[in-house]
This record gives C-alpha cells, structure tokens and sequence, in this order.
C-alpha cells in the first residue's frame, strides 16, 4: 500500500478585498489593484478598480503554479490617478497594518 501525503489545497479560488483611501480618509474612485502570482517572474492573474466608494473585490482562480500571490497598486501609466495624485502611507492586511504589501494566502478570502 503506498500513502501519499499532499498539503496542496484543491481550492484555488481566492478573494482579495478592501479600500483605498486618501489622507483624510475620504475614499479613491478608479485606482488599479492588480494580482500577481510568485514566481520567478511575476504573472498578472487579475485587475479591477476601485469603485465610487474606494471600494474593490478580486477573485482569482489561481493555477496550481503559484504558491502566494502579490496583492498591490501599480504605479507609472497604468494607473494614471494614483500616478498624479497619490503615495501609499499605510497598507493594512486584515486590518493589522504591515510594512509592505501584500503577500495572500491562496484559497483564502483576505482585506
């Protein structure tokens, strides 16, 4: 009898959601949130923007590829608004502030 013992989970969807917000904590209309997944070389999964509200949801079905995946706002031409308008001040994960964004747990529903 051979027993293989895997810890890989067989859900790979995962939601990623949250709020952008200015300085005076007023929310941020139409600012890209992108997911990558970890590799050697980061591979966009899905965007979306933030609504009226700042408000956005990502949900990913993920291959079985990644392990992680890099939860951030782009800067640059992509995200023109954020570009003229912004700089990250703080980043929460399920409301604990932390140092860098945002490395998300596969299969898991994150904020």
């Amino acid at each position: 009898m051979l027993l293989t013992i895997c810890s890989c989970k067989d859900n790979q969807t995962t939601v990623v959601f949250g709020k952008v917000v200015d300085q005076k904590q007023q929310p941020v209309d139409s600012i890209m949130v992108i997911a990558t997944g970890s590799r050697a070389i980061p591979e966009r999964l899905n965007h979306t923007f933030t609504d009226s509200l700042g408000g956005y949801t990502l949900t990913i079905d993920v291959p079985k590829k990644y392990h992680t995946l890099n939860i951030f706002i782009p800067y640059l031409s992509e995200n023109p608004k954020f570009e003229a308008h912004y700089k990250i001040e703080n980043i929460y994960k399920n409301a604990q502030k932390v140092g860098s964004c945002c490395f998300t747990e596969i299969g898991e529903k994150t904020r």
